[in-house]
This record gives structure tokens, sequence and C-alpha cells, in this order.
């Protein structure tokens, strides 16, 4: 038993149940065109980043204004800064790669594999499992992410409550957070 008194074998259930998830979750994507799928994981990576931003605006009083344009990589080192949760910022590390990679020479390398090879292209089935991974990747992030109670995203609770912008008596903490808007 560990410390929240689960044996090995129950980690090893909940580890199979959320990949069990996860494979239900992509199993609608195999009707998708390859520019279908892609289009999806960009989606998907736009609401990760969306639900980031909450947490750290919601959880963590950021100013929305702070993070409204900020891209994931950033949003991963802004939560790094406030200590979140190794786990997540491991699935969030391996996400960014993936969506670095899609958004700058995908697309520019599956056109150039079609001009090249041309109809023999679709036998060059790497582009799609790459694209496959990513979708792995970004829907293992969300089902983890919505399963999780809503503070796991932090190692530790809400630091600080600040007061008014009016109040004469303001903490240091208060002034921690005004540094970062």
């Amino acid at each position: 038993m560990n410390k929240q008194g689960l044996s090995v074998q129950d980690k090893d259930k909940a580890t199979k149940r959320h990949i069990a998830r996860v494979l239900r979750r992509l199993k609608p994507y195999n009707t998708l065109s390859f520019l279908e799928r892609y289009a999806v994981f960009m989606g998907k990576v736009q609401v990760v980043e969306l639900l980031l931003k909450r947490a750290l605006v919601n959880d963590r009083e950021y100013a929305f204004e702070k993070v409204e344009k900020t891209p994931l990589g950033g949003l991963i080192r802004l939560l790094k800064e406030e200590k979140a949760n190794s786990f997540f910022i491991f699935l969030l590390e391996d996400l960014n790669e993936f969506r670095t990679n899609m958004a700058h020479e995908f697309l520019a390398n599956q056109m150039l594999l079609d001009a090249l090879l041309g109809r023999r292209a679709k036998q060059y089935t790497k582009p799609l499992r790459e694209l496959e991974k990513a979708l792995f990747s970004v829907e293992q992030f969300l089902v983890n992410y919505e399963s999780a109670p809503p503070k796991l995203l932090w190692k530790t609770q809400k630091r600080h409550v600040c007061f008014t912008p009016q109040s004469q008596h303001q903490s240091t903490a208060c002034s921690a957070r005004q540094k970062r808007e």
C-alpha cells in the first residue's frame, strides 16, 4: 500500500481504466480524414490552453490579460513557476512537443511528401502515426485533467487571498501577485 492507500494492483487497474478511456475517446477519429484529424488535434490543444488559462486566472489569480495570448509553452513555464503538479507538467511538455511539430512542420512535410510520392504517399504511414500519437497525447491530458479533483493541478492549495486594491494594508503575498500582473 502507498500513501493514498492504493495497492500496486489498484494503481494498475486505474491506469488501465485511464488508457481505456483515452482509446474510447480516440475511436470516433478513425472515420475522419487526415486533415480532419489534424484540425481536431489543433482544436483540442486550444481547449487545453483555455483550461490552463482558466486555472491560472481562477486558482492563482493571474490577470486574464497577462495569459490571454500566452501559447502552450509559456503556460507550461507559468505552471512550473506556480509549482503545478509534476505529472501534469510531464503530460503538457509531451503535448507541447507534438503541438510545436504539428503547427510548424507537420503539414508542410505532409504536402511535400504528397508532391514527391503522389499516390504512393498513402503507403507511407509515418505522418498518420505521428498524428495518432499527438491525438493520444492530447486526449491523455484531457482524461487525466477531467478525472482529477479540481485542485490536483497544484501541489499546494491557493497560497493567499488578496485584499481589494483600495485596501491600505495589503499582505506581502498580494505584492507578489501584483508582480505577476
